[in-house]
Parts: C-alpha cells; structure tokens; sequence
C-alpha cells in the first residue's frame, strides 16, 4: 500500500512537472511567435514607406545562382537532413564583403528596425532568381561574421519566404533542435506602401531560443526528479514518524486502560519503537507502583481507623453489654427463687418461659455482638441490587401482610457488592421500620424500598410513615446500643453501618415527610 502510494505520488509529480515544462516552452514559443510576427509586419511597413524607392527588391545587384530546396523534417522533429552547401558569395575585399548601394540600402532598413530586437535577424528575399537580400543582425554577439548568412538555416529561410510570396501571406515555422528552437517567420511585401500591384518579394525573420528544448528540459527533469525523490523520502518518513506515534498512543492508551483495571500489568508492547514513548510508559509503570503503594497503605489506614473506632467503641460495649445483661440476669435469678418456693406447676411452667426468652434474647444480643465486634469478610462480586431488594420486600410482606411494603425502585440496577451481606442490610433496616410502625400504631402503615443509578452511584432508600426520629435520637442512631425501643439491641443499625463501609458505600438518616428515610450510596463500578 504505501509502496504504491509513493510511486502514484512520484510518477503524478513527473507527470505534472513535465505538462508545466511543456506548457511553459510551448507559451514561451507562441509569444516570441507573436512578438516576431509584430517585427516582420514592421520591416514590410518600413520597406514599403522607405525614403529612397530606387532601393528596391528588384533592382538589386544580382548575384551567384541561389542554392537547390534543401530536404527537411518536419517541424518539431529534431533529426536533420544537411543542407546542401550555401550560395557562393561575391569574393570579398579586404575589409568586408562588396554591396551594392541598394543593397546596402536595404541592409540599412533591416538594421534600423531590428537594432532593439535582440536575438532577431533578418532581411528581405527576391523570388526571380531566389536570393536573400538586405541581411541584417544588429544585435549579434559571439563571435562569427555579424553580416553573413547563417547558412545551416539559409534553405529554411528561402523555403518559408517563398511561400510567403506565393501564398501572399504570413507564413511562420519553428524547427525544434538538438540545443535551441529556431523561429522562422516572412511576410509578403510590395514596392510601395499601397501595394497597388502584386509582391515583389518578402521579408523575413529568424530567432533562436537557445537552450528551450534541451538544456532547460534537462535541469527541470533532473528538478522535477529531485523534487520528486525529496517528496517520496518525506513521506515514508511522514508515515513511519505517524506510524510509531500512532503505536506509542495505543500503547499508552492501552497501559492506562490496564492501570484501571489492574496496577500489577507493566509489559510493554514489543511495537513500540520510539524511546520517547518507552520513557513514558515507564513514567506510567513507576505511577502505578506508586499508586498500588499509595492504595495499601489507604487500605491500612482505613483498617487501623476502623480498629481505633472498635477500640474505642469497647468501653461503651462493656458498660452496654453489662446494663444490658444486669436486667435479664436479674429476671432469670428472680424466676429461679420463685421456682425454689413454689412447686405449683403452672408457676414452674410460667417461670421456664420467661427464663427461655430471656436467654434467647442474651443469646440475639451476644451474637450481634459477636457480628459487630468480628471483621468484616466479603465477598463482592457484580450483582443486581434491585433483585436483592425486591427478594428482602416479598420476604417482609409474607411475614406482615398488614403493612403495605412496596418496591419502587429501577429494574436492572448492578453494583459491586456481597449479595448475603446486603440481604443482611435490608433484612435490618425493614425490621427496624417495622417495630416503629408497630411501637407507633400508625394508621395505614407503609414502607418503600427503592433503588435508583445516576452518573456512576446507587442509590438505595428505606423510607416508612412511622413519625421519624427525634433530634437526638437522629444523632445517636446508628451508635452501638442505642435503641428507642423497649426490647430493642441497638445494634442492627450499627451493624447495618459497618456493612456499607465495608462496601465502600455511605449510610445517612434523615426525617422526610411522614417518617424517617435511610438512604444508601455505593459506586457502580467497584474503588
């Protein structure tokens, strides 16, 4: 793919390179085109209106036979047939070649109007006996003759003048060399400005363009070439720089999705070529270390707090757990006595009753010591709250149909939690609603469970029309025994708040409405 890609963009850069080249020569050649025929249309206005009208095409000495039409290619195609030999001359005196005065005359004219014309030659051709007239080439430079015939292109020159005579209109050509493009360009002209009768003649002109074919070709190849080399080497470079960047992202990406999920995982892709991204994925490595240290030791300290609240929570334990062991003690001592006194039988059998209920309620009471005083184990793992809580709700409508218990929370609601623990919570918080209805005789009792998922936290509510807590016991709610009833542990609740911590969630009490609502907040996603 990308070898292909390079070559398509190599080969439409030369392509490209080279319609400009053409375009270039091809518009440079039309304007000197132009601009020769606007020259040659001014040496035909300038002969025409000339001062001295004996000077004139006809008229002039004639001289050496004019040389057989040459053979040429076409224009445009750089293979050339040689020309033959080129007219023989007058012999030439010491000092230039002898002119006769209308012939110089006629020199004169071409001169004059090519002396600001660089590069362009000229003069005029008689077709009687087909000679070049009237040569002229003020603007020569280099060395050679400046007043001798070119005689490589002289059959071009007769060639295109002639039929320019014959056809009685501007004719041009250009013939594209090995080393230069020349233009050859001739107008009819006649004796006179008003051209009364037909041409005695024509002029023409000739330019070379060195170097348009060849030369500059040549360096725009080889620019055109470098340019496209330079673009190729770019853009493999481009695409392995894009490529190793877009593999060290992903690899970051990757490490800091792991990081979420896991602070152990530190394997660094073998893709990974760059040391820039090498450097930042250990940046990450020794983050994460960093981090899992940091998190066991939050671990640890919330451990060590929660074994200082337990610590201190033992004095009130002891002085709870002695008042409130003192008062069955006392009952079951009392019971004894009276059963050593009296033999009846129903008093024995009333005595026995009580003392069975209250070492079941000591035996409640030392277990949910024992719960609240023991760590506490989970085992947590993805589960449907709204499941749990609509299990705990048919559970609690079984037992007390009187009590209008309803579940009106969301469906499919999950979190990270210990399934049995969170049954133990909601199996607490309905029975503790429950004895304050019953503690309240409220009319028309009724108790909601709810469960509700907003950007990332459950939310679980308990709420009943059971009248509320007061200000104090709002305070002391969830303290180890604690209890606004008369049989009552003080424990459930206290125990209900360890279970949430644990969980990494938080419990709240509040007085809404009616009655009281107990409120629940963990994370969706486990911390």
């Amino acid at each position: 793919m990308l070898a292909g890609t390079v070559v398509i963009l190599l080969v439409g850069t030369l392509l490209i390179l080279l319609w400009v080249l053409r375009t270039t020569q091809a518009n440079a050649v039309a304007r000197s085109q132009k601009h020769l025929s606007a020259v040659a249309k001014s040496l035909k206005t300038a002969y025409e209106s000339r001062p001295n009208p004996t000077a004139t095409i006809t008229r002039v000495e004639v001289g050496p036979p004019p040389p057989p039409k040459p053979e040429r290619s076409p224009a445009g195609n750089s293979t050339e047939i040689a020309p033959p030999p080129p007219p023989e001359q007058k012999p030439k005196p010491p000092g230039g070649r002898s002119q006769s005065p209308e012939e110089q005359s006629l020199e004169q004219i071409t001169a004059k109007v090519l002396q600001d014309e660089t590069g362009i030659e000229g003069g005029f051709f008689r077709p009687g006996d087909q000679r070049l007239l009237g040569y002229a080439f003020p603007t020569h430079e280099g060395p050679g003759d400046p007043k001798a015939l070119p005689a490589r292109e002289t059959p071009d020159i007769v060639n295109i003048a002639s039929a320019a005579f014959t056809a009685e209109s501007l004719q041009q050509n250009e013939f594209y060399g090995p080393h230069d493009v020349v233009l050859f360009i001739a107008v009819p002209v006649c004796d006179t400005a008003s051209c009364a009768g037909a041409p005695v003649g024509s002029a023409w002109l000739m330019q070379r363009i060195p170097g348009a074919e060849s030369d500059r070709k040549r360096a725009l190849l080889w620019s055109a070439f470098g340019f496209g080399a330079i673009a190729c080497v770019t853009v493999l470079f481009a695409f392995f720089v894009l490529r190793q960047v877009g593999q060290g992202t992903e690899a970051i990406l990757n490490r800091l999705t792991w990081m979420e999920s896991d602070l152990n995982q530190q394997q660094h892709p073998p893709t990974v070529r760059l040391a820039e991204f090498h450097r930042v994925l250990d940046g990450l490595d020794r983050l994460g270390v960093a981090l899992r240290g940091q998190i066991d030791r939050e671990r640890e300290l919330q451990e060590r707090v929660r074994q200082n609240e337990r610590l201190a929570a033992i004095g009130q334990l002891a002085a709870g757990v002695a008042h409130e062991l003192r008062n069955p003690l006392a009952t079951i001592r009392l019971r004894a006595q009276m059963t050593q006194r009296k033999t009846q039988e129903e008093l024995s059998s009333q005595g026995s009753t009580v003392i069975l209920a209250e070492v079941d309620r000591l035996d409640a009471m030392i277990e949910r010591l024992l719960d609240l005083s023991r760590p506490i184990r989970l085992s947590t793992v993805k589960t449907e709250i709204s499941t749990i809580a609509e299990s705990a709700v048919v559970r609690w409508r079984a037992r007390r149909a009187d009590i209008n218990l309803r579940f009106i929370g969301q469906n499919d609601v999950e979190a990270t939690v210990d399934p049995l623990r969170l049954e133990q919570v909601f199996d607490n918080l309905i029975e503790n609603a429950i004895h304050q209805l019953d503690e309240q005789k409220t009319d028309r009792p009724w108790i909601k469970v709810d469960c509700q998922e907003q950007s990332g936290e459950v939310t679980l509510t308990v709420s009943d029309n059971a009248g509320g807590f007061s200000l104090a016991a709002l305070k002391s709610a969830v303290e180890p025994f604690f209890t606004t009833r008369a049989k009552g542990t003080g424990l459930g609740l206290a125990i209900t708040q360890e279970i949430v911590h644990a969980m990494h969630g938080t419990l709240s009490i509040a007085n809404e409405g009616d009655g009281a609502v107990v409120r629940i907040l963990f994370p969706a996603e486990p911390r």
